[in-house]
């Protein structure tokens, strides 16, 4: 859990300080609130009960000194009682309900899981606007981009400014790979396979072919020489075009190439098309695969505890 993360998003944290005090449950909505995931705070109402006697009286010296009957370890009532803070004061997923009997709680749950799904199926169809909406815009954004290479006569800033546009995902590509030079970009005369072999890059996989259960989206995987690996979000067809496009621009004149270059790498804002893994596809699937059959296990759980109600 990154404990220090959650200190500065978050109000009453002087709980967190003492990590050591908090309980598996308490650690279980950290993670949960860390990763964004929602959460739903029951309270038993003699809990909650008791939480209000404790606000009352926590700045005064007595609050050691009161007995709280809905608590059974008393020394841990203070911890318990300045954890429903953090959660109370939370900027948003502060939502808390407090219950006498597990059918109240089912109540609010159905209701809550209800309004959640609406808020996905809303969401799902403001994508879909959205996605035509951005269609539109990329089919005006070829016209005004035709339009505007068509007004510069001179042949070699057409061919820059064709470059620009055209030459942008292969450098976000290529600037995501590491140990790769400028001085090389602008000068060398390596095809497409010579490049993937100078930064180490070994073999091209399709983690689906090869039946490689694997987290996210990832479609590609470049293994290097090493053992490590970049993972990369598009397939087959991407990639083969970057290999095009490279071999395409490698025939550019020099000066060409060098103010595309420069120009690219100032507008470049680190949105990578592959991120690094520092460690072999074996291990990193292999991790992933407990942590899935783990999930899988826990979710049989949970269905049989939702089925029984124990």
């Amino acid at each position: 859990i990154d404990f220090e993360k959650l200190r500065k998003e978050n109000k009453n944290v002087d709980n967190l300080k003492k990590e050591a005090n908090l309980s598996v449950t308490q650690l279980e909505v950290l993670k949960a609130i860390e990763n964004e995931i929602p959460v739903y705070t029951f309270i038993d109402k003699k809990v909650w009960h008791d939480h209000e006697l404790y606000e009352k009286n926590k700045n005064n010296n007595i609050v050691e000194q009161i007995f709280f009957p809905s608590i059974e370890k008393q020394e841990t009532a203070r911890y318990i009682f300045e954890f429903i803070n953090f959660v109370r004061t939370r900027t948003r997923g502060n939502n808390i309900f407090s219950f006498e009997k597990e059918q109240e709680v089912e109540e609010v749950l159905k209701k809550q899981w209800s309004a959640y799904f609406q808020r996905l199926l809303y969401e799902q169809r403001y994508v879909k606007e959205e996605k035509k909406k951005m269609e539109v815009l990329s089919n005006q954004f070829e016209d005004l981009k035709t339009a505007i290479l068509s007004s510069i006569e001179n042949v070699d800033q057409r061919e820059v400014a064709r470059g620009i546009v055209r030459y942008r995902r292969l450098f976000d590509f290529l600037y995501s790979i590491r140990n790769l030079e400028q001085k090389y970009l602008k000068t060398t005369q390596d095809g497409w396979e010579q490049l993937l072999e100078k930064v180490g890059i070994k073999e091209i996989i399709d983690p689906i072919e090869r039946g490689i259960r694997y987290p996210g989206r990832a479609r590609r995987l470049l293994v290097c020489s090493n053992d490590t690996f970049y993972e990369m979000r598009y397939g087959r067809e991407v990639f083969d075009n970057l290999g095009n496009e490279w071999e395409a621009y490698i025939k550019l004149k020099d000066k060409s190439r060098e103010i595309i270059l420069e120009t690219l790498r100032e507008e470049y804002r680190g949105v990578s098309m592959v991120r690094y893994i520092d460690e072999s596809v074996e291990k990193y699937s292999r991790r992933y695969e407990e942590e899935w059959q783990n999930r899988q296990i826990r979710q049989v759980e949970i269905e049989e505890i939702i089925e029984t109600g124990k």
